[in-house]
């Protein structure tokens, strides 16, 4: 992908400065604005654009770090760069030097996020915001599409033809460069996981097939990443179909002003049903829950450790029940939150559980009646009846506990 950046000049102002005649902190976030204008104003992603097609990019999230204070009469190169991004989000990094000597007095990054007209968060990718990425940000390649997997991601990817970069190599019977293939799967990585990285080792790199764009445009990338202590432990197949162009094992290192989301750690599955526990005991329970109609809503499963009871565990659910309800009490993005069931479903399920026995038995059950019938048996299953009766405080154990045999 094309690097898109430019240097906004800034002199600084007496109104700028604090008692300690220093600029004051905050006005650094004005001149990562300044510099963010001109860049849409050069690019065309300023905020008339954005506004002519219907959206707001509020700022949401701003990671500053100072090196260095800025004095008067300072003239500051607020240097911004885009760095393209999974998802709908702009993202930007800013280095701020002092123009006299080159010091460095201040790294940053920034998101927007896009919301419409009517003040509605939009999770989607904006039309207008993909075309923009197409027409100015690729030149090699482009990114088609990028899912998480167990280990890392998945890409589809099509490579450009017509990229300056085959004037050279080789005119006539454009060839990918290898170098190219590389830093792709690098960009691709930093494309996902939102950072900037730098390439440290090279373990392992093999090209095993030409990649011709005129022949092969559409390609996938599978790459698995392993983070910790500042870096990240890359392998990646580069294919199509059963057809592997090219194999890297790679040591990438996050840079000091690139920054890495919980987002890396989150796993967004649509069919919740693959995180439910997966055994015989469980396949008619997940072959129920996955005919739910489950569109626009979104399950969070708490699960604890070892070492956590029942209790601790349930007291953390409802901890964060109060807190997301107190959070979004003004925004109102939240319809509705189910996260106890009712003691009349409870009651409602068991009765037609048991109107309905044969439904639910077969051959497989009659060892299990068999084990259930023993005295020994019998006597746990009484003993935990009662005290279940004796922590009643709606009643509705009673009424589950008055149909059970024993």
């Amino acid at each position: 992908m094309r690097e898109l950046s430019l240097t906004k000049r800034v002199e600084v102002r007496f109104s700028e400065l604090d008692p300690l005649k220093v600029v004051w902190h905050g006005n650094y976030v004005k001149y990562l604005e300044d510099a963010r204008e001109e860049f849409g104003r050069r690019f065309g992603i300023g905020y008339s654009e954005l506004v002519k097609n219907g959206y707001y990019a509020p700022v949401y999230d701003v990671r500053l770090r100072y090196e260095r204070p800025a004095v008067m009469n300072d003239v500051l190169l607020v240097k911004i760069t885009y760095r393209p991004a999974a998802g709908a989000k702009m993202v930007f990094d800013y280095e701020i030097h002092r123009e006299s000597d080159g010091a460095l007095i201040l790294t940053a990054s920034t998101i927007q996020l896009f919301e419409t007209s009517e003040g509605e968060f939009c999770p989607i990718v904006p039309d207008f915001y993909r075309t923009w990425q197409e027409r100015v940000c690729y030149d090699f390649y482009k990114v088609n599409a990028c899912e998480r997997t167990d280990s890392g991601f998945m890409f589809n990817v099509s490579l450009m033809p017509d990229s300056e970069v085959y004037e050279g190599h080789f005119p006539g019977k454009p060839v990918a460069p290898g170098v190219c293939m590389m830093q792709m799967v690098k960009e691709c990585y930093e494309y996902a996981s939102c950072t900037v990285t730098r390439l440290e080792k090279i373990k392992l790199c093999r090209f095993l097939r030409l990649v011709e764009p005129l022949k092969i445009q559409d390609l996938q990338i599978q790459l698995d990443a392993v983070e910790s202590d500042g870096k990240a432990d890359i392998q990646a197949s580069v294919f199509k179909n059963e057809e592997v162009f090219v194999s890297l094992k790679a040591e990438l290192s996050f840079k000091d002003n690139g920054f890495i989301y919980f987002g890396l750690k989150v796993r967004y599955e649509e069919d919740i049903s693959k995180l439910l526990p997966s055994d015989d005991s469980t396949s008619d329970a997940n072959l129920a829950f996955g005919s739910l109609k489950v569109k626009d809503k979104i399950f969070i499963q708490f699960r604890g450790a070892d070492t956590i009871d029942v209790e601790t565990l349930t007291a953390a659910c409802d901890e964060f029940f109060d807190t997301l309800a107190v959070r979004d009490s003004s925004s109102k993005y939240i319809d509705n939150v189910l996260y106890k069931i009712d003691d009349d479903v409870l009651v409602m399920g068991l009765d037609y559980a048991l109107a309905h026995v044969p439904s639910f038995v077969d051959t497989s059950c009659y060892k299990r009646f068999d084990a259930s019938m023993q005295p020994d048996a019998a006597l746990k299953q009484m003993q935990e009846n009662l005290d279940l009766l004796e922590n009643d405080f709606t009643g509705s154990y009673a009424q589950m506990v008055s149909t059970d045999p024993l």
